[in-house]
């Protein structure tokens, strides 16, 4: 099946209401090979403020998954799935200002596909993506006025959990980005061809490979 060019990849994003750049120029396949290697590139940067107080989230890493035919089309994790969660904030006026510790938390990032084929998708795929994040905590320390200081405090970010819908097309490097709509910065996936999977950092662990498969 022929593929969509960069600029017809391009028009039916827009109109679907999704925003994709980052295309590569050339074709992309109709689908990717049985059994092939992807990394998936996540960098997402999440500013939010109420009042004086601000916060800043960062989502960085790159996770390895596999593409598989087994009477269906689906994809699986296989390799790493693990990337970094990092939260800054402060707290700030003329008469409070609080300083707080970065908090880092690790992020299972499960991912698969929401179509059960890909000829029909002519090189374009579905991902579901889901990104949880475990619980954290850090000390902060604040200064009144007059310069005396508080604390140490505790500050807990609880356990996170988001949910992705993402179209992405079959080329390599090619980019998705969502707008983050509760404050400012965005969410973006790269799709990096790999000839291996991304080996996960910790050997001892057992890597996630069991198909992560849902309805259309």
């Amino acid at each position: 099946m022929r593929a969509l060019s960069s600029f017809a990849i391009s028009m039916l994003f827009f109109f679907s209401g999704v925003w994709i750049t980052g295309i590569n120029h050339a074709h992309a396949a109709s689908c990717p090979a049985n059994g092939a290697y992807a990394g998936i590139k996540i960098r997402h940067y999440l500013e939010s403020t109420a009042g004086i107080y601000t916060q800043t989230t960062e989502y960085e890493g790159t996770v390895s998954i596999q593409f598989i035919y087994a009477k269906t089309f689906f994809i699986q994790n296989r390799g790493n799935y693990i990337i970094t969660k990092t939260v800054d904030a402060k707290r700030d006026s003329p008469f409070w200002k609080c300083t707080y510790e970065t908090a880092q938390a690790e992020v299972n990032v499960h991912i698969s596909s929401n179509s059960n084929t890909c000829d029909d998708n002519d090189g374009i795929l579905f991902l579901k993506i889901i990104e949880e994040a475990v619980e954290t905590s850090v000390d902060y320390h604040c200064v009144d006025g007059d310069g005396r200081v508080y604390g140490p405090f505790t500050q807990t970010y609880p356990a996170t959990r988001l949910e992705h819908d993402v179209m992405i097309e079959y080329a390599h490097e090619a980019m998705v980005i969502h707008p983050f709509p509760q404050g400012t910065g965005d969410y973006s996936w790269t799709l990096l061809f790999r000839a291996t999977p991304i080996p996960y950092k910790d050997e001892h662990i057992i890597p996630i490979l069991t198909p992560l498969l849902l309805s259309d």
